[in-house]
């Protein structure tokens, strides 16, 4: 995981206390289908908190793992 340049400032990649919240929605009766909603915080260099941001991705299954999470999100975020 590496900082970003955005205009004015640096981001940095999202971690684990960065994750605001969690929902899972299974989409068929057999489980295997899921949709993972990610709500967490984007932070700068300084530690502030510049934006909330929501990650919604379709899963094959529950539980997924924080590590694996914060991995989508910091590829969705070039961080």
């Amino acid at each position: 995981m590496a900082n970003k340049s955005v205009a004015g400032w640096t981001q940095v990649p999202v971690t684990a206390p960065d994750l605001l919240a969690i929902h899972y929605e299974r989409l068929n009766a057999a489980g295997s289908a899921n949709n993972l909603t990610v709500t967490y915080e984007i932070k700068d260099s300084a530690g502030a908190v510049r934006q909330v941001a929501t990650l919604t991705q379709q899963v094959a299954s529950y539980p997924i793992s924080v590590a694996a999470i914060l991995s989508s999100i910091n590829t969705a975020q070039g961080t």
